[in-house]
């Protein structure tokens, strides 16, 4: 991986919720989305630019090639490039559906750059994560309860730092967990890192109740009940401390909730939890499910075109809370398909390799970590968003990325691909890096204009943010 990518990405992951409201802090309402996305393109930009530099390196085919048997890999990935183009030229709004494929081909980068990480390289980044989820989660609770016992209104569910919305940071959590335990064990030599890292699991588990996550509590859940069924007793050292790590963090829910509100005198509206869960949304995602399918439908083989379901205006959301027919609807129902494929072939693939590794190989533990954390990902997307979200997107791609890695070093060594290949995958990324920088630089130019428009109007531009519907921007419908 290129040295360049770890600050990049480390410093995503630890500082974006703390030096966002800060540094990139705009007028208008649910700010941090829109900054989050600007970053996020940039986070793309360098690391377009960092691989295709190392692409034309004489080394290229050793730390590009992320796979042992990457010849065999080519023309699919040169077809679904085929069929990603395709899609894009046939929507509506071309321009919109390209900027989607380049998130979609930044989340790829971002994994591809991971997987040929080093060890030493890998485990800063298992820091990194410890960091950007724990600590952020530690300090959440503790300013809770510092501002409740100086009669400070406790957070309530949409005021989560550095998150426009509570549910944006459940998506991070669901990837983020996994990810947390793993370094714990990476860094077990390290006492503070141990009593600091269970200390901010405990506190992330304790949001995810507190907050009401529902959809990433079944993902986690799910995730490790899978994990447990494959692997039998195996997931034993993975399963206990997840048991304990739940145990506290309900008990430390239930003490923000109740004994300390109770204690304080807190009213029961003012909590962390503050809107009643309701059938509602359950019945409102029937119906973005219902219109996903129809467009799917309609278009079945190239879909209506990327982030086209925001192209038709609905009462609910810009997309339709479940991934796998996000992606029948809006990229084709082949793709859709292949990639699903490449999900469940990829899991249980990892999954048999954790079979056969014995109990007591050092592998073992971080890649089970990593296989529940993407199981609990995939899950999620059932019923979410995780895959829409910029700050989710980057730690899906990392999990992603780490987990692919692990394939990697548990794999046969890497076949060195020929120099027409290699020149080929250089052409590919230089062509994508102009790419991420013309989608930099026109996400960079609306972020401008948004601010001139509510400087310019801002009475007309707060009567729109009564109605919000992130997808790209925090105002998602196309203009």
């Amino acid at each position: 991986m290129p040295l360049i990518i770890l600050p990049l990405l480390a410093g995503f992951l630890a500082l974006m919720p703390w030096a966002l409201p800060q540094v990139l802090s705009v007028p208008w309402a649910d700010h941090e989305h829109d900054s989050q996305r600007l970053v996020q393109v940039a986070l793309y930009v360098g690391v377009a630019m960092s691989l295709a530099l190392r692409a034309m390196g004489r080394d290229a085919p050793r730390c590009l090639c992320p796979s042992p048997r990457w010849d065999r890999y080519r023309w699919a990935a040169a077809v679904t490039a085929a069929l990603v183009l395709l899609s894009v030229s046939t929507a509506h709004r071309p321009a919109w559906a390209l900027l989607e494929a380049v998130l979609w081909g930044g989340m790829c980068l971002l994994a591809w750059s991971l997987a040929t990480a080093s060890p030493r390289q890998q485990a800063w980044l298992w820091a990194a994560a410890l960091a950007g989820a724990g600590l952020f989660s530690l300090t959440t609770v503790l300013s809770t309860v510092v501002g409740m016992l100086q009669g400070i209104p406790p957070l309530v569910v949409d005021a989560i730092p550095g998150y426009s919305n509570i549910r944006h940071w459940n998506h991070v959590q669901v990837a983020a967990i996994p990810l947390m335990i793993g370094a714990i064990w990476h860094w077990r030599a390290l006492r503070v890192v141990r009593w600091l890292g269970w200390l901010g699991v405990v506190s992330c588990v304790a949001l995810v109740w507190t907050t009401g996550g529902r959809a990433a509590s079944i993902a986690l859940l799910g995730g490790a009940v899978l994990l447990g069924l494959l692997l039998g007793r195996k997931a034993w050292p993975v399963w206990w401390r997840w048991s304990l790590c739940v145990l506290g963090g309900v008990g430390l829910g239930m003490a923000l909730l109740q004994w300390l509100p109770a204690w304080l005198g807190v009213p029961a509206e003012r909590l962390l939890l503050a809107r009643p869960i309701t059938p509602t949304t359950e019945s409102a995602r029937l119906e973005l499910w219902s219109r996903a399918l129809d467009m799917a439908v309609a278009h079945p083989w190239l879909g209506v075109g990327p982030m086209h379901f925001a192209n038709q205006p609905n009462p609910i959301a810009t997309h339709p809370h479940n991934v796998y027919v996000q992606w029948a609807a809006e990229w084709g129902v082949p793709l859709a398909l292949g990639a699903i494929g490449v999900v469940v072939c990829a899991l249980w693939r990892m999954a048999q390799r954790l079979r056969h590794l014995p109990a007591d190989h050092q592998a073992l533990y971080p890649g089970m970590v990593l296989w529940w954390g993407c199981a609990a990902v995939m899950i999620d997307g059932l019923f979410s968003g995780n895959f829409v979200m910029p700050m989710s997107q980057v730690w899906i791609a990392t999990l992603c990325g780490l987990a692919w890695g692990w394939w990697r070093g548990c794999s046969a060594p890497v076949t060195v691909a020929p120099p027409a290949s290699s020149r080929a995958v250089a052409m590919a990324l230089l062509l994508w890096c102009v790419l991420c920088a013309a989608a930099l630089v026109w996400t960079a130019a609306m972020f401008m204009e948004r601010m001139h428009t509510f400087q310019s109007a801002p009475n007309a531009w707060q009567g729109q943010v009564l109605e919000l519907a992130p997808r790209f921007w925090t105002m998602g419908w196309f203009e």
